[in-house]
């Protein structure tokens, strides 16, 4: 699998964590969609800090990288901006 982001993800002096979880994200979804407990969201930062991690997904929130779009089976559900990706 091949991903390319958009260079404007560079422009928003991102933390590279956040990049981590964003690329992780897109490895992991179905059309754009994320369904991820807590714990994979941890996982696939290596952070074992809860708080941090949420930080993280805060920050692709608020650069508008994903969106929150509910919870599905007590798991949170994310929409990811295909706008700044695309992957083959």
């Amino acid at each position: 699998m091949m991903i390319a982001i958009n260079e404007d993800i560079l422009n928003m002096s991102l933390r590279p964590q956040v990049v981590h979880l964003f690329l992780q994200m897109i490895k992991h979804s179905e059309e754009g969609v994320v369904v991820a407990p807590q714990t994979s969201l941890m996982e696939w930062t290596q952070c074992k800090d809860k708080e941090t991690n949420i930080s993280y997904v805060n920050e692709l929130l608020d650069n508008e990288l994903i969106t929150f779009e509910g919870l599905t089976d007590r798991k949170k559900t994310y929409k990811l901006n295909n706008k700044y990706y695309f992957y083959k």
